[in-house]
């Protein structure tokens, strides 16, 4: 026979493999149950046999072969028989691992992990590109279905294995993984925008301050003393002018310091009020004798010192300023200090606030200190909002966060900010979008429209054109945001595209410069805020 198989030609050897097939199907389909499990017992112990004795060559050209079939055979696979096998080798997979011991288990990632390294490192670009992508996808995907305690259980289990990984790395090894950091790092503020790098900062500087509250004394002087060396080490490698730069910058601070002590003992002198220092105890500062504040506005009822002008609270009566709507539950007991949350939302609140904010912050430039954990703010801060659906491929943020599922909200929201508690967060979240008149007056217009082609304004100060100039109505859910047909719009107006991925600056002197920023202050903003706009932009011409 061996001689026969010497003679056939490929032709000859596919017909007869293929026959071969065929009859074995054949043969397997009129086994029984226990006949099969019969032969497949035969089939291991003749396999595991052959194994033993082959050598190490014909163990890897005995694998290639097997790789090449399995290759084959998967692409002959239907959609539905590809999901078939898939589903059965999750099963096997988990019926295997459930019976290995621990030693077992160690052994398969091991080999595993060696198996994944290997496949790697023969990809080419554009498939390591390709599976990253889909990495991405399918763990977003995960993310999403995953609920808040699964996920603070895999974020603890992540840092236990990137702590034990860490802690297995040469010196080499870190160097180079830190090393690789400061790369992605660099590359990816290089692309983040103002708002983005604003929000990422406040992040940042949140979670600093919650680790550094929860360190013990030894870990705090562990921090500064592993800072030191840091520092050490980045003022060793420092040019000459990289060095002059830090020590101007370093004596500026110090200047600005010694003066601010200098003069705090006489700080109430030259128009202190004006320069307010918190660290200066003004109670105990005998030269300042300013009486109670016990005089009061007849007008606006505010509070003053008798000294004060009797216009600067409301212009003699000219600024009337409304007390805000009462916000619907639960803000309303969170703000009184009646639900069971509201320490936790006063300590958090503007956390809270930045989650349904539907405009973002923005500076005319931001500076970042060299080891400090705050920013400064120098110029002009302005408001933006953008389109009301996000561009394509890009994730939904700010005021785009409302058009999706609530579901989805919710999960994006509590990602945004896992400490916060997403119970709080889907209550204020189903308030805002069921009394926000911007949200429901947005939501309406996309409904009816195509959102592509839409355009909507909001306009500064308009009132209703069924009313007459001297009374203003509640706006209704159309009146909000109007949609605009080649008509004309103020300088200060708010024009929002379907999707058109542009940021636009809010005027300060608009009517939904607050609501837009500020929505838990004001979760219905109704008649009694557009009643008194007239009175409130008085006020802020006053300030500009």
């Amino acid at each position: 026979m061996s001689q026969s198989r010497g003679r056939e030609s490929s032709a000859e050897h596919a017909l007869r493999l293929s026959a071969q097939n065929t009859r074995s199907s054949q043969l397997h389909e009129r086994q029984s149950s226990a006949e099969r499990s019969q032969r497949l017992a035969e089939n291991r112990v003749r396999n595991s046999q052959t194994r033993a004795r082959e050598s190490s060559a014909e163990r890897s050209q005995r694998l290639i072969a097997q790789n090449t079939r399995s290759s084959q055979l998967h692409e002959r696979q239907s959609s539905a028989e590809r999901s078939q096998r898939l589903a059965e080798n999750r099963v096997r997979n988990s019926q295997t691992r459930a019976r290995e011991s621990s030693a077992e288990r160690s052994q398969r990632l091991i080999a595993q992990n060696t198996r994944s390294s290997q496949l790697h490192e023969r990809q080419s670009s554009a498939e390591r590109s390709q599976r990253l992508a889909e990495n991405r996808v399918r763990n977003s995907q995960t993310r999403a279905r995953e609920s808040s305690a699964e996920r603070s259980q895999r974020l603890i289990a992540q840092n236990t294995r990137s702590s034990q990984l860490h802690e297995r790395q040469s010196s080499a090894e870190r160097s180079q993984r830190l090393a690789e950091n400061r790369v992605r790092n660099s590359q990816t503020r290089a692309r983040e925008s103002s708002a983005e790098r604003s929000q990422r900062l406040i992040a940042q500087n949140t979670r600093s301050s919650q680790l550094h509250e929860r360190q013990s004394s030894a870990e705090r002087s562990q921090r500064l003393a592993e800072n030191r060396v840091r520092n050490s080490q980045t003022r060793a490698r420092e040019s000459s002018a990289e060095r002059s730069q830090r020590l101007i910058a370093q004596r500026e601070r110090q200047h600005s310091l010694t003066i601010r002590t200098r003069n705090r003992v006489l700080a109430h002198s030259n128009r202190s009020a004006f320069s307010y220092d918190p660290q200066i105890d003004y109670a105990h500062q005998n030269s300042i004798q300013i009486g109670a504040m016990n005089k009061v506005c007849p007008r606006c009822c505010a509070k003053k010192w008798n000294d004060e002008a009797n216009g600067m609270c409301c212009a003699s009566g000219k600024v009337i300023l409304p007390n805000i709507t009462e916000p619907p539950e639960p803000i309303k007991s969170l703000l009184t200090n009646n639900h069971t949350l509201s320490a936790h939302f006063f300590n958090n609140a503007r956390r809270y606030n930045s989650l349904f904010q539907m405009t973002s912050f923005g500076a005319k430039e931001i500076r970042e200190g060299n080891f400090m954990p705050t920013f400064k703010v120098e110029g002009q801060v302005y408001h933006l909002i953008g389109s009301l659906l996000p561009p394509a491929g890009q994730n939904p943020q700010f005021l785009q966060i409302y058009f999706i599922s609530e579901a989805d909200q919710l999960s994006l929201r509590a990602n945004m900010a896992p400490t916060l508690k997403i119970d709080l967060i889907n209550e204020l979240q189903t308030v805002l979008n069921s009394h926000n008149i911007y949200v429901r007056s947005f939501k309406h217009s996309i409904e009816l429209n195509n959102p592509e082609s839409l355009k909507l304004i909001i306009h500064s100060d308009r009132t209703p054109q069924t009313e007459h100039q001297g009374r203003y109505n509640a706006p209704s859910i159309n009146e909000v945001a109007v949609l605009l047909v080649d008509e004309d719009k103020g300088p200060r107006d708010i024009v929002l595209h379907g999707r058109d991925g542009q940021l636009k600056r809010v005027s300060e002197l608009h009517r939904a410069y607050d609501p837009l920023q500020y929505p838990l202050i004001y979760p219905k903003y109704d008649n009694l805020e557009e009643k008194h706009w007239r009175s409130r932009l008085l006020a802020l011409l006053q300030l500009y």
